[in-house]
């Protein structure tokens, strides 16, 4: 049940500090690891890790850094192009930018986000 429940919290966006950080995880030595966030209280490892156990934490976290995400854009790239589409959007932070630029994309512009929220505006 407790699984289920961490899917849903997940989803509803509530899932932060309840589960392994996997700060275990976490190479000193990287360059810009902590500023990724990828290990750490509200970390990707975090939000992504199901495992329920130690060794299954460890192949999550080992997982890092094989290769995964420049293999899906590829594979999606490739989908996209055989269904006739010319064009490739990819929306992504400087981080991925390596990576796409590998694959052919070339940058065009950048994005600023924005967040709203109705209790934050004022009536006015």
């Amino acid at each position: 049940m407790r699984f289920y429940q961490a899917g849903l919290e997940r989803l509803d966006g509530a899932w932060a500090g309840k589960s392994s950080p996997g700060t275990e995880f976490l190479d000193p030595h990287h360059p810009y690891a902590s500023d990724l966030d990828l290990f750490g209280v509200s970390s990707l490892f975090e939000l992504l890790n199901t495992a329920q156990t130690q060794s299954g934490r460890a192949t999550l976290a080992a997982w890092r850094g094989r290769g995964i995400y420049k293999a899906t854009v590829a594979y999606r790239a490739g989908l996209a192009a055989g269904r006739g589409y010319g064009l490739l959007e990819v929306d992504a932070s400087d981080d991925s930018r390596p990576i796409l630029e590998r694959l052919g994309f070339v940058p065009v512009t950048t994005t600023t986000p924005f967040v709203w929220s109705p209790a934050t505006t004022g009536a006015g």
